[in-house]
């Protein structure tokens, strides 16, 4: 992993604001920071402007996204205003993003090891294909896949949930992004599948100094993982904080209305 400085943040916004056309303020006034080695998370309910504020911080216009307001910083240098051909240079050598679905990272008609091998070479061309697939390969391996050649040589489909997802986050890893953006990746699995999803992360932060943002609806996934949570609620933070405190001990009221609402094992019914 390339060096970063302790005092610089990877990735932070300032101000943030953007949407749509007939919704120009779906995030407003968002204030992020993404500190290298950092599990920062983000929870509200569907519909908030989770997704929205991901693809705003990856200067996407995808859908007729625009931002109206704020400032996004990479490394301390202004990237705001950067053209999209500058965009397209950062997004996966530098900001990498995993998205709820495996089948949103990969084509289901193309082997794994390929698709490895073209991720790379987009943003670095001169690579060799023999030399992609041992990169893949020592990754896989370094993240505790049993058979890394077995999964390079398979198609998506062939995989479990489970394997894809983290073979995705994988992949988004091999150029060595600074941040890592996590948009719902473990709420399509089952609970084996989602610890596997989230001993990866926490594996990537500590293990590459990756900064990872996970964003979900999960309150108790989130729980697990993060040390500092945001509560987003209509577009803005209403709440944030240490992810214990926030949490367990939260007075705001959209807070404890989330809270109220995840299902406990105590809370079931007589028969």
């Amino acid at each position: 992993m390339r060096p970063t400085s302790a005092d610089s943040p990877a990735l932070e916004c300032t101000g943030l604001t953007a949407g749509y056309a007939d919704h120009p303020d779906v995030i407003m006034d968002i204030d992020l920071r993404l500190d290298p080695g950092a599990l920062i998370g983000v929870v509200g309910e569907s519909g908030c402007g989770k997704s929205t504020m991901m693809y705003a911080l990856l200067g996407h216009s995808q859908g007729g996204l625009m931002r109206s307001a704020g400032v996004i910083r990479y490394q301390g240098a202004d990237i705001t205003h950067l053209t999209p051909r500058d965009w397209l240079k950062l997004r996966g050598p530098e900001l990498a993003m995993v998205f709820q679905s495996p089948a949103a990272s990969f084509d289901p008609l193309m082997r794994v090891g390929r698709q490895f091998t073209e991720s790379v070479r987009r943003h670095t061309p001169q690579a060799s294909p023999r030399a992609c697939r041992a990169a893949a390969r020592q990754l896989l391996s370094r993240l505790r896949f049993d058979s890394p050649d077995a999964v390079l040589d398979a198609y998506p489909f062939e995989l479990s949930g489970g394997m894809a997802q983290r073979a995705a986050i994988a992949m988004a890893l091999l150029s060595e992004p600074r941040v890592l953006l996590a948009d719902e990746p473990a709420s399509a699995l089952d609970v084996r599948a989602q610890k596997e999803v989230l001993d990866l992360l926490g594996e990537t932060a500590s293990e590459f100094g990756t900064a990872v943002l996970f964003v979900s609806h999960q309150i108790n996934l989130v729980r697990r993982l993060v040390s500092h949570v945001h509560i987003l609620a209509e577009g803005r933070f209403v709440e944030s904080g240490p992810a214990g405190k926030v949490l367990s001990h939260s007075v705001n009221p959209y807070t404890r209305r989330l809270l109220d609402a995840v299902p406990r094992l105590d809370r079931g019914h007589a028969a």
